[in-house]
C-alpha cells in the first residue's frame, strides 16, 4: 500500500501530541526535583533495568542502546556477502527489539513519527510536491 503526503504532513505535531509532550516534560521536571514519586519503575524494555525517574531511563537508553545499535549497523554496513547474511540473522531480534524500545522512549527530532509508523503498518510513505498544480 502507498500513502501520499507533502513534507508538512511528516513534520506537523498535531496539538494533541504538543500538549502530552509538554505534560511529560513537566512531570519529569517534578520526579526529578522529587516533588512526584512513581509507584511502579520505568522498565527499559531492551535490558530490563529499572529505573525511577523517566529521564535517567532515557539517558541510559541513548548512552547505552543507541550506541549499540549504531555498532550493529556499522558493522552490517562494512560486510559483504555471506558473512553480512550471517550479521543480519544474528541481530535480527536485537535491532527489532531495539527499534519497539525506542518508539516508547525517545521523541523524534522532527514531527511525531508519522512516517515511522506509516512504515511500520505496511505502508510506503512518498512525497507529492506541495506546489498547485
Amino acid at each position: 500500500m502507498v500513502a501520499y503526503a507533502n513534507r508538512h504532513a511528516f513534520s506537523y505535531v498535531p496539538s494533541a501530541v504538543r500538549e502530552q509532550r509538554k505534560e511529560r516534560k513537566l512531570l519529569n521536571h517534578l520526579e526529578n526535583r522529587g516533588v512526584v514519586a512513581r509507584v511502579e519503575p520505568y522498565l527499559c524494555r531492551v535490558c530490563g533495568r529499572r529505573f525511577y525517574n523517566n529521564e535517567k531511563l532515557i539517558n541510559h537508553f541513548k548512552q547505552i542502546h543507541e550506541r549499540e545499535q549504531a555498532k550493529r549497523l556499522n558493522q552490517i554496513e562494512s560486510a559483504r556477502g555471506k558473512r553480512r547474511v550471517k550479521l543480519v540473522g544474528k541481530f535480527a531480534m536485537k535491532m527489532d527489539k531495539y527499534r519497539n524500545a525506542a518508539r516508547d522512549v525517545l521523541t523524534p527530532k522532527v514531527g511525531y513519527g508519522l512516517g515511522d509508523e506509516l512504515k511500520r503498518a505496511g505502508y510506503w510513505g512518498f512525497f507529492i510536491s506541495s506546489q498547485s498544480s
